[in-house]
Parts: C-alpha cells; structure tokens; sequence
C-alpha cells in the first residue's frame, strides 16, 4: 500500500549531515520505497538543493519566514527564525489538510520537544521526532565546567523537568499517534509529557557515499585517534587531550571540527606536554572528512550530554572502531562489539577507561578486525533506506488503524 506523507523538517540539505541531511534522505528513502511525499520546510539551503534530481513523486514547499535583519544574528536570530517559521509551516500544514488528503504527517527536525511540532494530531494520525534532549551531563564531570555553564546546565536540568508543563510539548507530545525517542532518557520524558506510544528511533541516517565502497584494513591505517564535532564544552574535546597523555608517544591525536574551545583544548595539550602529537584540522569539506575517517584506527567521542552523534555512524560506516563514554545515545545505539564503551564514573577513571579501550584495539589487530566488521554493520543498519522501511511500516500502522475507526 502505497501512502501520502505529509513531512515537515525545518531545513533539508543533500550536502550535508545533522539535521539537514537526515531529513533530506528520509524523505528521499521514503518515495524510493513506494510512497509519495510532500515536504515542507524552510527557504534555509534552498541553493544546496538546485542542482540535485528530485524524485518524481517528492513535493517540496518552502516557507520563507525570516526576522528582521537587525534581529536575524547570533543564537536569537536562530531560535527566532525556527519560531517564525514554525508559526507559519503550522498554518501552511491547516492549509494543505483543507485541500488534500494525507494518510500520515510527520514531523521529523527540529527533533526538540519543548518546540513541539507544526502538526495538529487532532487532524491527522502524526509522528513526532526522533526526539531527544532528555539526558543530562553526569553529576560527576559538572567540576570540568566553569561557573557559568554550570549555571547553564543546572537551569537546563530544572528546564527538562519542567517539559511536562510546556503547553508546546505537552500538545505535541499527546497529539501524536507515535513518538520518536533518540535514547531512554528522552523517552521518558515524552511520556511525562503525554506521548502514549513512544518508539526508539536513532535521529541520523548514514550518508550512503560512506558505504558505496569498500573498508581499509589496519595494517593501511595510521595510529591517529580521531575526534570529530564541534569543539563545545559539552563534547569534552579535553578529554581526549588527556586520554592521548596515556598513550604511546607514537600515537596522534586529530581533532575535525571548529568551536569555542579550540584555543583551551591546544593550551591543554600544551600544558600535558603532548602538543606535537595534536593536529587541528578546523572544519573539512565532507570528501576531506571521509578520508580521516579511513586514515584513523579509533574513533573517540567524549561528548557528555547527546541524543546520538552522526559521527558515530560515519565512522562505522567506514569501518572504523569506536572508544566512547558508554552513556546516552552513544551507550544505547553503539554496538559494544563495535569498539570499547566506558561507563562515566569519575573524571579519572573515565578518561583511564578510554585510553585503556583505545590500547586494547591498537595492540590486537584481530580485535580491532572484529571491531571494525561490527562497525561496519551498524552503519549499513541506519541507511536512509533501513530508516524508511522501518518509517513506512509505522505509517502503515496507523494509517491503517486511523482508517479502521473511521469504518466504525
């Protein structure tokens, strides 16, 4: 059975990760599965979009909702473009319900509860998320923060139990037939917040030119560690300074990526005595990014508070084992045959624990073999195209009931 989709995601793109990418091959997989689908989204990334072939049966409606120039800068203008352009993609989805008919809306970026969705679940059976944004930074590592993002984070604990009570969240959250949950601590708080039927959904979808070759061994692979995101106090870049401090002199620590605390992270290094062994790449073009994705042995991903991690799937798409802290989206999803978890106890032990589970992979070709083959399998688990099968099937789920109560 063939279905209409109404999707809504804020900005799509085929040319980059995160959000963007996500949704854009989502909606992609979802017409190659069969279906035919209506996007809409933001005037954001339009031109990444001009030159790419858009599948026969994929709708895209774009709604320009911009601020004034003056307020359109920073992290304001960003929050305000987002709630501009949810007030109007909610009068465009009544719109589009009055003239056609779906069998399923869903909205599916930003995957943020508190926001809430541009759907009314009265109307229609709908999806919401993947959401995430239920985890919180272990107690243990608030002393690696300075006062004022630990007032940021203190505020965000008491914002999250809060959610429940968010008119916003609460509407989204009770009107949709299923809600998408990155990890536990996320699901438990649309449940909080009405949710009736929440599913686990990892929010990234691996880019298929990933996986369209082949996967480097490890006797062709350099002993880099490498660490790839945007360098914010909530990913921890210093930790891995200080798990590198515990390594061999032979290893190299690669850092992709930009973000506030680049110049904190290279004083570290220095401090530690390690700063010849760190190379800073800033952001790469995502050609240049694939390719230390197939010169590292071991990814490591220190983030202290995320719903999952893209890089988590690129780089077990390519086949390269994963060290990371053993909580959240990375705990949940990552395979632990994949590479090493550790579980965040102290600071101390934490950061023993990862450079332990870095060695065990370097010293044992056979281990890192099996890693990298586990790697491997969970990137092709979430291709855009395994999300969609699984998507479609909820679809059909609800559609089909939605019909059956009309029946009655």
């Amino acid at each position: 059975m063939s279905l209409k989709i109404l999707l809504t995601a804020y900005c799509v793109s085929p040319l980059r990760g995160s959000e963007p990418g996500t949704a854009w091959r989502t909606a992609v997989a979802l017409v190659e599965d069969g279906n035919e689908v209506v996007l809409l989204t933001s005037a954001q990334l339009a031109k990444e979009v001009e030159n790419v072939s858009i599948p026969p049966n994929l709708r895209i409606l774009r709604i320009d909702a911009s601020p004034p120039h003056v307020l359109n800068r920073g992290r304001v203008g960003t929050y305000l473009r987002y709630w501009l352009w949810m007030r109007s993609a909610s009068r465009a989805v009544d719109e589009l319900l009055g003239k056609e008919h779906f069998d399923v809306a869903h909205h599916i970026s930003w995957g943020s509860l508190p926001w809430g969705a541009p759907i009314d679940g009265q109307k229609i059976p709908m999806v919401f998320g993947p959401i995430g944004g239920g985890q919180k930074i272990p107690t243990e590592f608030l002393g690696e923060f300075g006062l004022r993002e630990r007032l940021v984070q203190h505020g965000r604990a008491v914002a999250i139990g809060l959610s429940s009570l968010n008119p916003k969240a609460r509407a989204a959250a009770r009107g949709s037939t299923v809600s998408l949950a990155t990890n536990s601590a996320s699901e438990r708080l649309l449940r909080s917040a009405g949710s009736s039927h929440v599913v686990p959904f990892l929010a990234d979808v691996t880019p298929p030119s990933l996986l369209d070759r082949e996967t480097i061994d490890f006797e062709q692979r350099q002993d880099i560690v490498l660490w790839v995101g945007r360098l914010l106090p909530l990913k921890a870049p210093g930790l891995a300074i200080r798990v590198l401090a515990l390594l061999p002199e032979e290893v190299r620590l690669v850092y992709v990526g930009d973000g506030p605390e680049v110049e904190a992270t290279r004083s570290l290094a220095g401090a530690l005595g390690v700063e010849e062994r760190v190379s800073f790449l800033g952001h790469l073009p995502w050609d240049q990014l694939s390719r230390q994705f197939d010169l590292a042995k071991v990814l490591l991903f220190t983030s202290l508070r995320d719903s999952s991690g893209p890089q988590l799937l690129e780089a077990g798409a390519r086949g390269l084992p994963i060290v990371a802290i053993g909580h959240h989206g990375a705990g949940e999803w990552v395979p632990a045959a994949a590479g090493n978890l550790v579980d965040p106890t102290t600071v101390s032990d934490t950061v023993t624990g990862l450079a332990e589970g870095i060695l065990a992979l370097l010293g044992d070709p056979t281990q890192w073999t099996e890693a990298s083959v586990q790697a491997r399998h969970f990137g092709q688990s979430h291709s855009a195209e395994c999300h969609a099968k699984l998507l479609t099937a909820i679809y059909k789920e609800i559609a089909g009931s939605n019909a059956a109560k009309g029946n009655l």
